[in-house]
């Protein structure tokens, strides 16, 4: 995944830096007269101030966004928050003049955003895990890092690693750490990966206030790996193919 697309900002018109999220192929664009926004009570409260600043105005906006590829054409819904950014422009004379522009940052995303391409051949729970965690990305880093923890349960599920022990006739839940121990040894190629995601995870359910959107992303480009070592797309794709190729004894 390429992680500095998802950090940047939305505009107003033109072209956003997303790509569809259905497609895949196309960017999202803004839907021509589409975007609003506003100044926010609480901003509009504080111009009165004797140190109020440009920079200390603040928005809320909604758009909608339209895939560029024709053969899809989806539209996709956002809102969010803006601000003035201070920078320099020139006059009708040429001169150096101080300007201010209005930058959006995204909070939601209706279909969300793909971070990155969750491999078809993965079980369903854990895709839809991980497309629940897309949804959190951009407003609540901590809870996208949770709906990852619960992916990697149910993908250690999948795995047949099994999720209780019984002691003294009750059936008691095994921890996430321990599940990942108990991969068997064909698993060792991914097991760090399994690990890592997991420390991640856990930073969501317990530290909720450190996490980043870059501790995400560092998530989803292991989960990516670790989906990818355990279900190859174009191996998988080949197999299927010679499956076909030998039940027809020829030709498909």
């Amino acid at each position: 995944m390429n992680r500095e697309i998802f950090k940047q900002s939305l505009q107003k018109t033109g072209s956003s830096p997303y790509p569809c999220p259905i497609c895949n192929k196309g960017q999202l664009q803004v839907v021509k007269d589409r975007f609003h926004y506003e100044e926010t009570s609480l901003s509009k409260s504080l111009h009165g101030h004797e140190a109020w600043e440009p920079e200390w105005i603040s928005y809320i906006y909604s758009c909608f966004l339209k895939c560029s590829n024709s053969a899809c054409a989806e539209i996709v819904s956002s809102t969010g928050n803006g601000e003035l950014c201070r920078g320099c422009g020139y006059d009708e004379k040429g001169f150096p003049v101080e300007i201010y522009d209005p930058v959006f940052s995204p909070k939601y995303f209706n279909p969300p955003l793909q971070m990155f391409q969750v491999a078809i051949s993965a079980p369903e729970p854990v895709r839809n895990e991980i497309i629940i965690s897309f949804s959190h990305f951009f407003s609540d880093p901590s809870a996208a890092a949770i709906h990852i923890r619960i992916a990697l349960e149910h993908l250690l599920t999948h795995l047949k690693i099994k999720r209780f022990n019984r002691r003294s006739g009750k059936l008691h839940r095994i921890a996430l750490h321990q599940r990942i121990d108990l991969l068997p040894h064909k698993f060792n190629h991914v097991r760090d990966l399994f690990y890592a995601i997991k420390w991640l995870g856990n930073a969501g359910s317990h530290d909720t206030e450190s996490i980043t959107q870059d501790d995400i992303c560092d998530a989803y480009e292991l989960l990516e790996e670790l989906l990818s070592g355990l279900f190859p797309q174009k191996r998988m794709a080949i197999e299927r193919l010679a499956k076909k190729i030998n039940k027809k004894r020829g030709p498909r």
